[in-house]
């Protein structure tokens, strides 16, 4: 490893220490394997080329052009430092030390970010982008982004985002896109949601907040933290909207996990909406598990009424569900029907897409039960 001395000594005749270190004009070469530390403000009016590791534990003001190499960008102070990096991006970009690391535009990371100790926290309203395939490791109550977290890819993605001082982490799966981009931002805020008589309690001290391009779904995980007045993790669904104060639908519930102090709720639907929350159904919604089955199906990819919608199917899980067409042919069937990735979407066993018309189906909910028998509609 290249010594501390002989770094500093190469550009210290272009360096002013006063209000700490000023980079006029010179060329900064870190190599793989080096490692400099700043210990006070830096101010770069010239090149820095990054293919060490960086560790700033003062203020960080890009004014030229930062080259992040391989290198990794380390914010280490253990009080507040202020982030102006000019809207260019970082290789690896580390948070160690504790302290807010407040960000004045746009930052990028282009392979990794590691939450180890420390809050990003945003300011003039600018984003942190991680780039697809780029990496976010870590993210706990000590370290996690307050402000808008921007990620692209399918599958599932992590945005371990906050707000104020709570760590408030959302988690999308099954995304469906053409190179989706979402964009998570975390509120400990009321006024978002109105009172809805369908809901005993709906959480109005936080909200979250997703926008996106070219993204056609994707199910919903929400965080469970205390101050809630929640009582029963099972009775427990997820909300949204399209705007404040505007009619709200009900995701319902796929799966929760642990407590209504330090638990989650995933959405039984697709998140297609602006803003989101948790509430809890009322005693009388849930006490019953009767099967109501919304019977029309328009597929043509606007994430609504995509496939056949059967309330309450999941409390039934040795289901069987059948379709057949008009003269009593069986056209399709699955078991274990659970209104995420099995269900039906207008296509036949076969492969063959069902045109336009009226459907008969059969739900066993293989409990014994009579098999409940119905018709549907497909509108193409």
């Amino acid at each position: 490893m290249k010594s501390l001395l002989t770094i500093l000594f190469s550009f210290m005749i272009n360096a002013i220490w006063a209000q700490g270190i000023i980079n006029n004009n010179s060329t900064i070469s870190i190599t793989d394997g080096t490692t400099l530390f700043i210990n006070s403000d830096f101010t770069n009016n010239g090149t820095v080329i990054n293919n060490g590791s960086m560790f700033i534990s003062g203020a960080w003001t890009n004014n030229n052009t930062y080259e992040e190499g391989s290198g990794t960008f380390v914010l280490s102070s253990t009080n507040d430092q202020v982030v102006n990096h000019n809207a260019q991006s970082f290789t690896n970009l580390r948070i160690v030390g504790g302290g807010a690391k407040y960000f004045l535009a746009d930052l990028t990371i282009t392979e990794s970010l590691t939450l180890d100790d420390g809050i990003l926290i945003s300011q003039n309203g600018s984003k942190l982008i991680v780039n697809q395939n780029a990496e976010i490791l870590g993210g706990s109550v000590s370290s996690y982004i307050n402000g808008t977290l921007s990620r692209s890819g399918t599958e599932e993605l992590f945005f371990p985002i906050g707000s104020n001082t709570e760590y408030l982490p959302v988690s999308l799966e099954q995304i469906e896109g053409n190179n989706p981009t979402i964009r998570a931002t975390a509120f400990s805020d009321s006024g978002i949601f109105n009172t809805d008589q369908r809901f005993s309690t709906i959480d109005q001290n936080r909200y979250w907040q997703l926008s996106f391009q070219n993204y056609e779904g994707a199910y919903i995980e929400l965080p469970l933290l205390g101050n809630n007045n929640f009582t029963d993790i099972e009775k427990l669904v997820v909300i949204a909207t399209d705007e404040a104060n505007g009619d709200i639908e009900n995701l319902g519930e796929f799966d929760n996990s642990g407590t209504l102090n330090n638990g989650f709720v995933a959405s039984d639907q697709l998140a297609l909406q602006q803003y989101y929350t948790l509430a809890q159904l009322p005693e009388e919604a849930i006490s019953g598990t009767d099967i109501n089955v919304f019977n029309v199906i328009t597929p043509n990819g606007d994430g609504k009424h995509d496939f056949l919608n059967i309330e309450n199917i999941n409390e039934y899980p040795n289901n069987t569900v059948t379709i057949y067409n008009k003269w009593g042919n069986k056209l399709w069937q699955i078991s274990a029907y659970n209104n995420r990735d099995k269900v039906f979407i207008g296509i036949a066993d076969n492969g063959n897409e069902l045109l336009t018309g009226n459907y008969h189906y059969v739900i066993d909910k293989g409990n014994g039960d009579k098999p409940l028998k119905g018709f549907l509609f497909i509108q193409r």
